[in-house]
């Protein structure tokens, strides 16, 4: 952030004790972004995270088809990291 750059933070939700641990990690005030890993948990775990934190997040891993990247956006993220180039827009 002192460089003028926006900051991420992955959270991995591997399961929800992990997850728990992972979001009491976030630091609001050094944090812009999250990152939901792996990507398709995020529209199960949505409302774990945008309550306790007012942030924009995005989703990463794991993601494989179209479906499963609409399901991600309409889920509340930002964006969705994919290295498949046919899911890229």
């Amino acid at each position: 952030k002192s460089f003028g750059l926006e900051t991420i933070q992955r959270v991995f939700a591997a399961d929800s004790t992990g997850l728990e641990m992972a979001l009491e990690s976030v630091d609001t005030q050094f944090v812009d972004i999250l990152d939901i890993s792996p990507g398709l948990v995020t529209p199960y775990i949505t409302t774990q995270i945008t309550k306790p934190f007012p942030l924009p997040f995005i989703a990463s891993g794991l993601i494989q088809t179209p479906q499963q990247v609409q399901a991600v956006l309409r889920s509340g993220a930002i964006g969705v990291a994919v290295s498949r180039p046919e899911l890229w827009l």
